[in-house]
């Protein structure tokens, strides 16, 4: 088949992952046009330059060390038109002219309305609808911006004829029943890089930051405890300085560290807290607050017995974190996923179904 792959382009995750799927598509015969933008973009044009097609998108806004969800939903309504009027003859063209038979989405807007619209078929494959589609206790506290994320899913992302929710740990995210029908909750689909790694339990703990959220807490936190960190994404210079090492993001830097980490410290983001479960490492997830989407992985996460989720940064709520790790490695060594095998192995039943009505 002819399929045209749309992937939000903030961060990195899905970004990573979409190249993972698109080599599978590949392997299995399929034509695969790729549209995205920002970050994705920038990750992806240097494997699949020559079917890669960019176009616009949005961000998150942040205001006061949260998501600005208000702000996020003015933006949406305000750029929408412009979006639309930019992206649709882009995407019209490319499905025209490749004959493309399928969409497959991950979290990117215009192409999953085009396919809505001219009712191509649609595959969605992301985590973000896990807080919509699945069954997930969460404090009262969140519940604004539960609701804020539901809100944004239904009115913003139409649905997928088929779903594939990526989930930390599918047996505790079961599906709603309303949601249940062509809707496979799977674990996280990881890179290869992932798979060749040799973990072992080394003497520092990594802490990754994406955004500019409890970095100078993180530092001043970190300065009281007896351990050693290793900082990716802190703004300070590369170097030693007692008990902290600040470097500069590199995929290679970032996973040689990751696979000798004792422990990971984090935001909420999918893709690190499901690399660093494969790779049995207990996570300390500071999820950005307003960010539903982190604090469900986070709930998810700590339901699971495989680390602890941290409202606030604090040298208490580490050292506790700290305290219990023992614990946390004795579950996440019962841990096991065979690769991709479980995601790749429905998406073949699906692909099929398309194609030839099995």
């Amino acid at each position: 088949m002819n399929i045209l792959y749309g992937l939000a382009g903030f961060g990195f995750g899905h970004g990573s992952r979409g190249k993972k799927i698109i080599e599978f598509l590949k392997s299995q015969g399929h034509t695969v046009k790729i549209i995205t933008y920002g970050q994705g973009a920038e990750f992806l044009k240097e494997f699949f330059s020559d079917d890669l097609i960019e176009v616009c998108g949005y961000k998150n806004y942040f205001s006061n060390g949260k998501i600005d969800v208000g702000k996020f939903f003015l933006k949406i309504i305000q750029g929408l038109p412009a979006l639309i009027k930019t992206n649709f003859p882009i995407i019209r063209k490319t499905i025209k002219n490749f004959k493309i038979d399928l969409v497959i989405n991950d979290f990117e807007v215009t192409s999953r309305w085009w396919a809505r619209m001219t009712n191509l078929p649609m595959i969605t494959i992301d985590n973000q609808f896990m807080t919509h589609l699945c069954k997930i206790k969460s404090l009262a506290k969140f519940l604004p911006s539960r609701i804020a994320s539901d809100l944004l899913m239904g009115l913003f992302f139409p649905w997928g004829d088929w779903r594939f929710i990526l989930s930390l740990d599918p047996e505790a995210t079961p599906t709603k029943k309303i949601f249940s029908s062509n809707t496979f909750i799977v674990p996280p689909i990881l890179r290869n890089e992932i798979f060749e790694l040799k973990p072992r339990t080394g003497e520092s703990i990594l802490v990754y930051q994406t955004v500019p959220i409890y970095k100078k807490k993180l530092i001043a936190a970190f300065k009281q405890i007896d351990e050693k960190f290793i900082c990716y994404n802190l703004d300070e210079k590369e170097g030693t300085f007692g008990n902290l090492t600040f470097k500069r993001f590199s995929q290679s830097g970032l996973l040689n560290d990751l696979a000798q980490a004792k422990a990971v410290i984090q935001n909420g983001g999918f893709t690190l807290m499901s690399e660093a479960i494969y790779l049995h490492k207990p996570v300390l997830s500071l999820p950005i607050k307003g960010d539903f989407e982190q604090v469900s992985n986070a709930l998810v996460l700590e339901k699971s017995g495989w680390g602890m989720r941290g409202d606030d940064v604090n040298k208490k709520i580490i050292i506790d974190f700290l305290s219990r790790l023992n614990f946390y490695q004795k579950n996440l060594d019962k841990y096991k996923q065979n690769k991709n095998y479980f995601f790749e192995k429905k998406l073949i039943r699906v692909l099929r179904k398309i194609e030839y009505g099995e």
